[in-house]
């Protein structure tokens, strides 16, 4: 479990805390103003794009890590590829993938050191190496996914529009059970 802490952890170096997904974007044009907008942006966001593609595809890495099936690395990899709504989020999810695959190989993940300069690399990819390598059960895996992510948008809200601490932590309290 404590492996899981670490790779959910805001403090892991992969420069995921620079990206907010265009949330910055939306609150700069108004359209989240507060935290009922906040609310309704991440949680659509979570349950109409991640519940739907980076969530079934760290699934399906991590099974795919298991197996060692490399067709099936490559298919899904070019599916994300594809799926993504903007050159930046592609490069945002290339990049981040980049540090994650950089520091998994400097902890002797050595499946993680061919894809530190891949053009393809992907941080869903990553993240599942990791869970597969330090035997984090999906299930877990999945949920700590969520969490990041989720608990990333919440930092973007406290610091931009500005929401406060415990505002915050309501969005987050309410963002549970989603």
């Amino acid at each position: 479990m404590m492996q899981l802490w670490r790779l959910i952890s805001p403090s892991l170096p992969v420069g995921a805390y620079a990206y907010s997904q265009g949330f910055e974007y939306a609150i700069d044009c108004e359209w989240v103003t507060n935290d009922k907008d906040c609310f309704e942006w991440i949680s659509g966001i979570l349950v109409n794009n991640l519940a739907y593609l980076d969530l079934p595809l760290v699934k399906r890495f991590y099974s795919a890590w298991q197996t060692q099936d490399k067709e099936a690395i490559n298919y899904w990899l070019a599916y994300l590829k594809a799926s993504r709504e903007t050159k930046e989020l592609l490069l945002e999810d290339k990049q981040v993938g980049e540090s994650l695959a950089r520091l998994l190989a400097s902890l002797e993940v050595k499946q993680a050191a061919s894809w530190q300069d891949n053009t393809c690399c992907s941080y869903p990819l990553m993240f599942a190496l990791a869970g597969k390598h330090w035997h984090i059960p999906l299930a877990d895996l999945l949920l700590g996914y969520a969490w990041a992510w989720c608990e990333n948008q919440i930092a973007v809200a406290m610091k931009v529009i500005p929401l406060g601490q415990t505002d915050g932590q309501k969005l987050i309290q309410s963002l549970i059970p989603k």
